[in-house]
């Protein structure tokens, strides 16, 4: 299976709103026509948020490798504090 980095699929995300955003650059004749620039709206707009999650993403990653921040997963009895780091538990009643 091919691998890509978070940098190349961000590439390759803009990539795809570049070319939705040239496909709608044409004179509609036909509702057929506003329907192909309807389309590629949506696409440009879902791929535009795609790429603000992978930044974001890559932001946060990025924060883990400085040790700024420590992610924490599903099957962590703690969490860290986002401004000082500190270790918490959680409370397994109200899973907080």
């Amino acid at each position: 299976m091919l691998r890509i980095t978070l940098d190349e699929a961000i590439a390759y995300e803009e990539e795809i709103v570049e070319r939705a955003r040239s496909a709608m650059n044409f004179e509609s004749v036909d509702s057929i026509d506003n329907d192909i620039k309807s389309n590629c709206k949506i696409i440009e707009i879902q791929h535009w948020q795609l790429i603000k999650w992978l930044k974001e993403l890559k932001l946060y990653k990025e924060a883990e490798e400085k040790g700024l921040i420590k992610l924490t997963s599903n099957i962590d009895n703690f969490i860290y504090c986002p401004y000082c780091g500190r270790k918490l538990e959680r409370n397994e009643k109200n899973n907080e």
